[in-house]
């Protein structure tokens, strides 16, 4: 997790946008809501889908690309 922070970081200071790609929908949730003062949602797109059984029940499985713009005052 500290590794994902330190790329984070690098990557809010160098740059006016950015990509995120992850399966891991709850990380992007925390992502957003850390980031939402100074950063907004450009573009997100679905790059593949996956019907997973797990314990009798089905879930799919996202893996998304997220493209964030910085808020410019």
């Amino acid at each position: 997790m500290t590794d994902e922070n330190n790329f984070l970081e690098n990557k809010l200071h160098q740059n006016d946008c950015f990509y995120w790609k992850s399966s891991r929908m709850d990380r992007l949730a925390s992502l957003k809501k850390k980031i939402h003062n100074d950063y907004l949602v450009d573009s997100e797109r679905t790059l593949s889908k996956q019907q997973v059984r797990r314990n009798n029940s089905k879930k799919e499985r996202r893996e998304v690309s997220v493209r964030f713009k910085k808020i410019f005052p």
